[in-house]
């Protein structure tokens, strides 16, 4: 995954030309991958679901790329079953507007499209844990290393950025 950010990282920084193919050539990779490992990722899915919840196989639930944006934000408020899930509700509505505000940031200076292999590193990164973890305890765990990097990696940029020119932050 970080390999593929770094690649994207390279690509964006290349001339037009050059940034065309070599980007056409990672889409057609990308689709020839999951379309050839798709099936095989959808076996382990099922049968990991019903490794981990005890329910046939049957039941396991059909993915949706929407819920990459259910791993940053679930479980909600009104959905929560018992206290540890309101708390942890609480922790994602508290996570979840910084993130916005580091994109805010980063459109107002219009860093946006500069940066956006970061956006892509962590909605890859959610996309394949919401595919397989249906625990929300356990997507709270694994959601936690994934928005530090991401933090991270933009509060250095931004750094780097208003070294060298003068950033809009209000």
């Amino acid at each position: 995954m970080l390999c593929l950010t770094i690649c994207i990282k390279n690509i964006l920084e290349l001339k037009n030309g050059s940034r065309v193919i070599l980007s056409f050539g990672l889409i057609v990779g990308a689709y020839l991958f999951l379309n050839e490992f798709g099936t095989l990722l959808e076996y382990y899915r099922v049968r990991m679901y019903a490794e981990n919840t005890g329910l046939p196989k049957e039941l396991a639930p059909k993915f949706n790329y929407f819920d990459a944006f259910n791993f940053l934000i679930k479980p909600f408020i009104l959905t929560a079953k018992n206290d540890l899930q309101i708390i942890q509700s609480c922790e994602n509505i508290l996570l979840f507007f910084p993130l916005l505000m580091i994109v805010y940031i980063r459109i107002i200076n219009k860093q946006f499209w500069s940066y956006c292999y970061l956006e892509f590193m962590l909605l890859s990164s959610c996309i394949i844990y919401s595919y397989v973890v249906f625990n929300y305890g356990t997507l709270t765990r694994y959601k936690f290393p994934f928005i530090v990097c991401y933090v991270v990696m933009n509060l250095i940029q931004l750094d780097i950025k208003s070294k060298t020119t003068k950033l809009k932050i209000t």
